[in-house]
């Protein structure tokens, strides 16, 4: 987008700190006050680490030690496992989900039980709707990728969780902003519910139980789709993190669909994946890479190159002009609605796939 004088990358540069006080004061309230803080926190985890990880990056200062570093970056890299190979991405879910099997089997009191598979090794949460919001078994996996085990998992990602906020904090302070910690947000009544299933006995949920693997990445596709669409976008509405975590969540689900489009092209297995390449070539229009760079990364300069037209640029509008920038004629607004409802169609594609007893949603968390 060509080069720009030294008062508009000034402006670019303020605009982005702006955005990053804002998005770290967003997520302390949703940690701090949303009901149910314990399940949403952990749900999003990885996004907080992002968070963290980026404005670490776009002020270029060591923020965290070597250890909780490595953590963070693990955490945020996790995301990336839906652009993964297909063997790849499903090998790491099919492992949490032994993982799970084996802890939970383990409880067991008697060793004769622990044969006859009566355990349940899955919590699907859901809300008072019925729309999935997240699962246990990708919760495990984001936390193995950050070194939580099994064995302390609330111990350790509440620590996890303590040291996320004290990088937020630096984070503030480096944007030269208040972090704000009685918000007193009036949030929307809302409520979380449950339902257990052990995944060795699939066809109690899963419509296609024949491959187990491609069950477990579709859900947590699901999952990452409800945890946007039904609880960050309810408690929040839109702002720049609650859509910047929407944008990254929905280039991973295309990414995702492209590795299962490759992978199953010259497939025997018999699997039914019609639908997979329509979604593929509509969603293209939605990712251009340096939107991508932008909406997963803070920086709205690159190599002395702005991200957003000068003649774009408006402090008043979302990301400041970037969408308008990368889509000729098209407000953020336009944009956001082309690509929920694209979104929406997945949604209703993956729910195909499962079956899910309502009545059975347990509410006693």
């Amino acid at each position: 987008m060509g080069g720009m004088s030294k008062k508009y990358y000034l402006k670019l540069y303020k605009s982005t700190e702006k955005m990053i006080a804002s998005d770290g004061q967003i997520i302390t309230t949703l940690v701090l006050d949303a009901p149910y803080k314990a399940i949403i926190s952990i749900l999003l985890l990885p996004f907080v680490g992002l968070y963290c990880r980026e404005a670490q990056e776009f002020y270029n200062k060591k923020l965290m030690d070597e250890s909780v570093d490595k953590q963070i970056a693990d955490l945020r890299n996790a995301i990336k496992v839906f652009g993964d190979k297909y063997t790849k991405a499903e090998k790491a879910f099919l492992s949490s989900d032994n993982e799970q099997d084996e802890y939970f089997k383990g409880l067991l009191a008697f060793d004769s039980l622990k044969t006859m598979n009566i355990h349940y090794n899955l919590g699907v949460y859901f809300d008072e709707q019925g729309h999935v919001l997240g699962n246990t078994q990708l919760v495990n996996f984001y936390l193995f990728k950050a070194d939580v085990t099994a064995n302390n998992t609330e111990v350790d990602s509440y620590k996890l969780g303590r040291k996320m906020g004290v990088t937020i904090s630096r984070i503030m302070m480096l944007a030269k902003q208040r972090l704000r910690t009685n918000t007193n947000s009036n949030f929307i009544e809302f409520k979380v519910g449950y339902i257990d299933y052990n995944t060795n006995i699939p066809a109690t949920f899963m419509v296609h139980p024949e491959n187990k693997g491609l069950n477990l990445i579709f859900l947590h596709m699901l999952s990452l789709i409800g945890m946007s669409k039904y609880l960050l976008r309810e408690l929040c509405g839109d702002n720049t993190w609650t859509i910047r975590c929407e944008y990254v969540i929905s280039h991973g689900i295309w990414n995702m669909l492209r590795v299962i489009e490759r992978h199953f092209e010259f497939d025997e297995s018999g699997v039914d994946l019609a639908g997979i390449s329509d979604f593929v070539k509509r969603g293209k229009i939605f990712f251009p890479s340096e939107l991508r760079n932008c909406m997963a990364h803070y920086d709205l300069v690159h190599d002395d190159v702005a991200f957003i037209d000068e003649k774009s640029y408006r402090p008043d509008i979302l990301f400041y002009g970037l969408i308008e920038s990368y889509f000729d004629g098209m407000t953020a607004s336009d944009y956001l609605y082309g690509l929920r409802e694209y979104i929406n169609e997945v949604e209703e594609y993956l729910n195909g796939w499962f079956v899910f007893d309502k009545r059975k949603i347990s509410w006693d968390l």
